[in-house]
């Protein structure tokens, strides 16, 4: 069924909302979270940053290991809006978070023997505790997504972010160690928790279970839970692959550079997330889901080719600027995971349909493919060019999962491989022409070298970005009045 001009300007004009909402807030997390890990890099030492990497991405695996899509199901089903059905959610939720917990305890002591680091058994621990704050979440927090209402959710990320923050730099100042980061981080999860219940409009969240509904949820996220499981472990074991392969203090270096590349991942991605999932979920079973697939994804992709052509084009330049003497390798890896940046940012706009339209068995293929894409690349990699080649092989192993979804997309009218493939080669052409200007005017100094070559790929840039830009001022323009 087809909607009116007036609601199709009215979804339009939330979808836009929605999207500079989305990226606004992500920019500033982002920039918060980049500017207390510059100050860091000043206070601790490089080894902090490696074993927080390894709790990070520990807690992280609990974490998908045990997912069980409440977020997605909240957003996607017709039960969404309906009090037992969430509160069910919210009960499953709460008691995820104390079994996470408890896996905590359990996996703490093998985890710091594998890495023969002792001090992994006390930081774990405590660190684990996000997992019960973050179980209490109120579920307003998904049905507010679910309605693309999206400043309040905005403003609660940024709020924990920035107490997180500043909680960091406060430890860190009295204690420098990575115990620092391990407490400031737990206020993250504390805050949002909090804020979720008194910021947002809505019943509150009480302990109830309803057999239908958690039957629902059961059906729905087990697919995600596979998903998730194994997301988990092609996006995320780079860290505990490399963490067996690289001392610690490299491990910190990288961490960094991953820092500085998921930047722009995660605002375009966060997008996807928070935007085009929801708003893929309305129009799937529309005639109009093909449009909206491609009206949504194709400015968003094109400023993530710009700022990932930047990073490649300029990665030693830009880890010359922001770190400290003994960072330096943090440069070439940026320029390798901005590839891998390309890649995934390409794959979660497919993600997102695939999910919107109930295929979420095909995020199972799609991890499946990346995983023996790094079964494949990462010892080869790392057999022929040591660190530098198994980073790459990692890089390049998105590539299988990029297909797996654009070709399930393609077959069923979504999407275009032969324009995406167009648009990344042209990128990888503009990053390798940055790239040897960069090289060339490095005698000049470091500002200079990055202000002349980042003018020349946003001037080779401007066909590709020039019709969003024109349409995103117009969006501004004031409009005449009516005579």
């Amino acid at each position: 069924m087809k909607g009116t001009p007036a609601n199709e300007d009215a979804l339009r004009s939330r979808i836009f909302s929605g999207s500079l909402l989305s990226m606004g807030a992500t920019v500033s997390i982002h920039f918060i979270k980049f500017g207390i890990n510059l100050a860091l890099t000043r206070l601790l030492h490089r080894e902090a940053f490696g074993l927080m990497a390894l709790v990070a991405v520990f807690l992280l695996g609990l974490e998908l290991f045990s997912d069980l899509g409440i977020r997605a199901s909240i957003i996607h089903s017709e039960n969404g809006e309906r009090r037992r059905f969430l509160d069910t959610a919210y009960t499953i939720q709460v008691a995820r978070g104390f079994f996470l917990y408890s896996l905590v305890w359990l996996f703490a002591l093998p985890f710091s023997e594998f890495y023969n680091e002792p001090q992994l058994r006390e930081l774990l621990p405590v660190a684990g505790l996000s997992a019960i704050f973050s179980g209490f979440l109120s579920t307003k927090f998904y049905e507010a997504n679910r309605r693309l209402e999206m400043k309040r959710i905005m403003t609660i990320q940024v709020i924990a972010q920035l107490a997180s923050s500043l909680s960091i730099i406060c430890f860190a100042l009295v204690s420098p160690s990575v115990w620092a980061i391990v407490l400031g981080m737990l206020v993250h999860p504390f805050v949002r928790t909090l804020l979720s219940h008194r910021m947002l409009e809505g019943e509150r969240n009480r302990l109830d279970f309803e057999r239908e509904s958690a039957l629902e949820l059961f059906r729905f996220g087990r697919w995600i839970f596979a998903s998730t499981l194994l997301t988990f472990i092609v996006h995320y074991s780079d860290r505990l692959i490399l963490g067996r392969l690289m001392p610690i203090e490299m491990l910190g270096v990288y961490s960094l550079a991953l820092l500085v590349t998921r930047a722009p991942l995660e605002l375009l991605t966060q997008v996807s997330n928070q935007v085009a999932f929801p708003l893929y979920s309305r129009a799937a079973q529309t005639s109009n889901f093909a449009r909206t697939f491609e009206e949504t994804r194709q400015p968003l992709l094109r400023l993530g080719l710009f700022l990932f052509t930047l990073l490649m084009g300029l990665g030693p330049e830009l880890a010359g600027l922001i770190f400290p003497a003994g960072y330096e390798d943090a440069g070439w890896m940026i320029q390798i995971l901005g590839l891998n940046g390309v890649l995934i940012l390409y794959e979660a706009y497919y993600r997102a349909a695939n999910l919107a339209a109930g295929r979420a068995f095909i995020l199972v293929v799609s991890a499946l493919a990346k995983l023996i894409g790094m079964a494949a690349l990462i010892p080869l990699g790392f057999r022929s060019f040591g660190i530098f080649g198994a980073i790459l092989g990692y890089a390049l192993s998105e590539i299988l999962p990029y297909l797996v979804s654009a070709i399930d997309s393609r077959l069923r009218g979504i999407g275009d491989i032969r324009h995406d493939g167009t648009l990344i080669a042209a990128s990888l052409l503009v990053a390798f022409a940055a790239r040897q200007l960069a090289k060339a005017l490095e005698v000049r100094g470091v500002l200079l070298t990055i202000s002349l070559t980042a003018s020349f790929i946003a001037l080779l840039f401007i066909p590709a970005l020039g019709p969003y830009a024109r349409a995103l001022l117009r969006r501004f323009k004031p409009k005449a009045e009516a005579i």
